[in-house]
């Protein structure tokens, strides 16, 4: 359906702690506040029309939708880890995992409070260059 589209941006502030393990294994874990902003959209009227409905009445046709884009932020959280094993002096291979979570309800025209929840499991990785 057109225009129930959803859209998060996050900005995260986190306190890490760098550690060394065996092998040339850097890990630092991490944690702290995350801000998203986020846009929704959601279905605020329901088009319906029972004109065309047949025997035996077992589906609805819904002939369209209205629709409200709602924009806001959204506190919330977010821990993780950044892993680096280092190969050589210089080059690495690192792997990033996030966790991101956030709850807000959000109001669309006189409607009812919808929870909107935002983040997730996040992971990236690559060839790392140390100086």
């Amino acid at each position: 359906m057109n225009g129930v589209n959803r859209r998060e941006t996050a900005v995260h502030f986190d306190v890490s702690w760098p550690m060394k393990a065996a092998g040339g294994l850097e890990f630092t874990p991490f944690a702290g506040p995350s801000i998203f902003q986020t846009e929704q959209g959601l279905v605020t009227i329901l088009n319906l029309t029972l004109a065309n409905e047949v025997y035996p009445y077992d589906t609805l046709k819904f002939p369209g939708a209205s629709t409200e884009a709602i924009r806001d932020k959204v506190n919330g959280y977010n821990a993780g880890v950044d892993m680096t094993w280092k190969f050589d002096k210089h080059f690495g291979l690192g792997v990033l995992i996030r966790y991101s979570h956030g709850t807000k309800d959000f109001i669309p025209a006189g409607g009812q409070p919808v929870k909107i929840e935002t983040g997730g499991i996040h992971a990236g990785g690559g060839l790392r260059v140390i100086f």
